[in-house]
């Protein structure tokens, strides 16, 4: 029987609410790029972890040369992927889908990020609203 006994925003969390519900056996459906935290939390208290690839990120680069009010990055990935074809946009304020994707987009060089409280489409979209003030001519 496949079911769902936890949710949480982020892996650590996962992995505490996955350890609390007394689960001896996860299938954790990912990517060959991604963060560890998760399985070793599970690991280390003897979870058993049926990892499936399921996709495989790739990098489509784009050059972008216009004006743009605010950056909008899901991972850390996207960030990476950005930068390279595109440098000049180091002051433009950055929205980050959480904590790591914002960090790392910090130590790439962006001066404005800001992170989401919660990785959820909602949240980027409501710290958009509530950050952003666009000016339109006309």
């Amino acid at each position: 029987k496949v079911e769902v006994i936890a949710s949480a925003n982020h892996a650590s969390q996962l992995a505490k609410e996955i350890i609390k519900s007394d689960c001896k056996e996860v299938v954790y459906c990912t990517t060959s790029e991604r963060r560890s935290e998760l399985e070793k939390a599970l690991s280390k208290r003897g979870i058993k972890i049926n990892v499936h690839l399921v996709y495989n990120k790739e990098a489509v680069p784009v050059t972008l040369s216009q004006h743009f009010d605010g950056l909008v990055f899901y991972s850390p990935s996207q960030v990476e992927t950005f930068l390279i074809h595109n440098k000049n946009y180091f002051d433009v304020p950055v929205f980050c889908i959480g904590n790591t994707t914002n960090e790392f987009a910090k130590s790439k060089g962006f001066k404005n990020c800001i992170a989401t409280e919660f990785p959820s489409t909602e949240s980027i979209l409501e710290l958009i609203n509530n950050r952003l003030v666009i000016t339109h001519n006309g």
